[in-house]
């Protein structure tokens, strides 16, 4: 099965029918999950998935299940934010306003997650030195301008 994972907003949790993507697998006969078209499969147990510094826990392993689901709701029970934007996809971490995950969307309809892909994204922040020490306050007040700029306004004094 591929490491393509789809972002479900109707899915209760997040779920996979491949047994070998999961660490910390605990085996737990569990409830009947009911597929779209009709037929079910049964929960046998849950694990984790990581992915770079994100580990996604309570993964549940639904035998005859073909697709990975990713679980909206459960996201944002654990504390994220879920963005869709009209190309994308975001996880971002409400405390930290991290992006765990960028996911792509296909035909105007489905949004994934690539975990085969790099899809991590680092917080970087590269500035100049800012002459009085007010850089980070006028970065901020003027919705996050850049450096560059607020330079330049520095010089001409505006």
């Amino acid at each position: 099965m591929q490491q393509i994972w789809y972002c479900d907003s109707g899915s209760s949790k997040h779920m996979t029918g491949d047994r070998s993507l999961l660490s910390n697998f605990v085996s737990k006969l569990g409830k009947l999950v009911n597929f779209g078209n009709g037929v079910k499969g049964r929960t046998m147990g849950y694990g984790c998935v990581r992915y770079g510094s994100l580990t996604i826990e309570r993964v549940a392993y639904v035998e005859g299940l073909k697709y990975n689901l990713l679980s909206c709701g459960q996201f944002c029970d654990k504390g994220f934010q879920v963005t869709f934007l009209p190309e994308k996809c975001l996880l971002i971490g409400q405390d930290d306003n991290k992006i765990y995950l960028s996911g792509k969307r296909i035909r105007n309809s489905i949004y994934y997650f690539d975990f085969k892909e790099e899809n991590e994204h680092p917080q970087l922040c590269l500035f100049s030195k800012s002459n009085n020490g007010n850089g980070w306050l006028w970065h901020k007040r003027l919705a996050h301008l850049n450096f560059k700029n607020l330079n330049k306004l520095a010089k001409r004094d505006w």
